[in-house]
Order: C-alpha cells, then structure tokens, then sequence
C-alpha cells in the first residue's frame, strides 16, 4: 500500500514543526511548505521531508505566498496546518483541502482577543478546516468558546521519552540544585522565581545547603532579571545561563534537583512534562496548563501563581520530605509515559490525518 502524502504547512525554525515534520516522516512522505521570513537554519529536519520556501515580502507576503502555495501543493492527500493564525490565513487563502488544523496556544488565547477581526479570522480558518487539533484540554475549551460547534481533537506535544535517562537519584546533602528553562519575557515571570530563591535563601540561613538556581533561556526580560538578581544579593546563587539548543535539555535537566515555573499563564507545559520525564520534581504555578501536565500531591507541587512565598515554601517543604520527593519523581515518569509519550502522539496525529484523508477522498 503506498504512502500517504502529506502536505505540512508551518514555520520551518520552529523547533514544534521539526518534531511533527520528522515524526509524521516514519508513517508518510512528507514535505514541508514555509514561509521564507521563516527559514530553517539547523539541520535537524529528516533528509526524507522536502522543504519549500513560499515568498513573503511585505504586506503582500500572504497573498504572495498563498499563491505559489495553491501552484506548489498539488497532489496531496491531506494538508496539516500548524498555528492558527498566520499560517491557518495562508491555507484559507491558498483554497487547499482538506486540511486539519494544529492550533498552538498564543493564535487562540492571544490573537482572538486583538480585536473583532482577529477574531472572525480565527473562527474562519477553523471553519474551514476539515478537523482542529489541540495540544491540551484547557486549550480546546477556549477554542470551543472562540469556536463553538468545532469538532477538535487533543493530541498532546509530549517528549521523546528515549532521550530522558530517568536514573536514581535524591538531593545530595549539602547541595540544592534549582533550575528552569523558560523564555524570560513577563508571561514566564522569572522574577518571581528569583524572588522564590531569595526567600528560600533566608529560610535557610541556618542550614548548611549549598542553593543554586540556573536559569536557561533567553529573551526580553535578561537585563531586568539581571538587575533583580543583583538587588537580591543571589549573584553567587542564580546564574542566567543564556539561551540552549533543545537537544541540550535532558543533560541541564540532569543537573537539577528541583524543576521550578512561575508562569502567569500557560496553555499547555512541555517543559514541566521533560523534566517529569528526567524524573525531576516540579514545583509550578496554578496555570490551567500546568495543572493540566502535573498532579498536585502526586507528580509534583503546584503553588498560587504571582507567590513567591508559596514556591518558597513549597521547595522548603520537598527539601524535608525525602518519601514525597522520590514519589513525585516515579509518579512523575509514570504520568508522561502514559500520557504524552511522543512515538504515541505522533501516531495520533498521523491517524487522524489518515482519516481525514479517506473521509475526503475522490
């Protein structure tokens, strides 16, 4: 039985478009329309998925674009569209179907809310689309409140559990590891997870840990955090570490023994999900996505969001509690390896494309 031809249609140098494109390679043949404004520059892309860049320039990149895209994207049993709002406008003005639709977390909880017109314009796109697809519960409630009457499916963005070494391990005497990877810009408010460590340091003046935290990511918000952290006096204690390459995150991950996020808001939490997968603790903010990934009491601890007090104590008390810490930690893997294992994710979404693709078949 030949292969399925699927056309994706996304940002080249995202990292999220990467992972789909060379997952979805293993179940068909795959080929990877882009805008050019958004150009891979790693060479992380399987060799059997064909790139094509569309023009973009100006105010006429979509319409430029949409054009040589209805040219090029000929023959295809299915289009899988990513992100809603730029490239769901690129499919509906290009014509192409059938197409499902991946909807990624700013295009429905941002971009809706810009203004009346941003809004019918996500509700047009996912009305033409022949199946929407979410990454979270929480995330497919605001697309249903957005969209009503949609039919959306969640198929999770989990992790490649093969590259998380899940070993022993427990938070050496004398030394406690704090860490995140997050991009520092206001949403992710590391300032509050600076401020966390600040009154941890005071909680534990009179023990003999060594506390750290290393923060790796990049983004708006360095300079400020910067100048937190010296206001703090946490020079020798936070380290701003820059940004990494994602095949980085499972060796930092190893290097933590506590995985903290103080978001004011997420949709869905991949990063919590790695580091339950390294068997690290997470200690996170009541965001809908995080309490989503993580089960308070369970996988991990969730905290008030905007309370550095509350993830002070929240570290402080996993610290004195040996027995929950290596319970979080197996409960943890458990969860992802039943939940957002990334071979079962990727099947998912070939399957539903899969069903698409026979549901409009000629």
């Amino acid at each position: 039985m030949p292969r399925l031809r699927i056309a994706v249609i996304a940002p080249a140098n995202s990292i999220h478009t990467i992972r789909w494109v060379n997952g979805l390679s293993a179940y068909a043949d795959i080929d990877l329309f882009s805008l050019a404004d958004h150009p891979n520059k790693s060479e992380m892309i399987d060799p059997s998925v064909r790139l094509t860049y569309l023009p973009s320039r100006g105010k006429l990149g979509y319409l430029l674009a949409a054009r040589a895209l209805r040219r090029l994207a000929k023959g295809f049993a299915v289009y899988n569209v990513h992100y809603a709002s730029g490239y769901g406008t690129l499919a509906r003005l290009a014509g192409i179907k059938p197409y499902v639709l991946n909807f990624w977390g700013t295009d429905i909880f941002e971009f809706p809310n810009k203004s009346p017109i941003h809004r019918r314009l996500i509700q047009g796109n996912a009305k033409h689309a022949a199946h929407v697809v979410s990454t979270s519960e929480v995330m497919k409630q605001e697309i249903l409140k957005i969209c009503p009457g949609l039919s959306v499916s969640v198929v999770p963005f989990g992790v490649d559990l093969s590259r998380f070494d899940y070993q022993s391990h427990q938070i050496t005497e004398g030394r406690l590891r704090l860490g995140t990877c997050k991009i520092l810009s206001p949403p992710y408010a590391i300032d509050d997870m600076i401020k966390a460590v600040s009154l941890l340091k005071q909680l534990l003046k009179d023990s003999q840990l060594e506390l750290s935290l290393s923060i790796y990511g990049d983004g708006p918000s360095r300079s400020e955090l910067a100048d937190l952290i010296h206001q703090l006096e946490l020079d020798e204690i936070v380290t701003l570490h820059g940004w990494i390459s994602h095949d980085s995150i499972p060796d930092v991950l190893q290097r933590m023994d506590i995985f903290l996020l103080s978001s004011l808001q997420e949709s869905f939490g991949v990063s919590a999900i790695e580091a339950q997968a390294a068997g690290v603790p997470v200690i996170a903010t009541a965001t809908a996505g995080f309490q989503e990934v993580i089960q308070n009491g369970r996988t991990g601890r969730i905290v008030a969001v905007a309370d550095p007090p509350a993830m002070a104590q929240a570290i402080l008390d996993l610290v004195k509690d040996p027995a929950s810490y290596q319970r979080y930690r197996l409960a943890g893997r458990e969860s992802v390896e039943v939940h957002y294992d990334w071979d079962k994710n990727v099947k998912q979404q070939y399957e539903l494309l899969e069903r698409v693709a026979q549901a409009n078949k000629v």
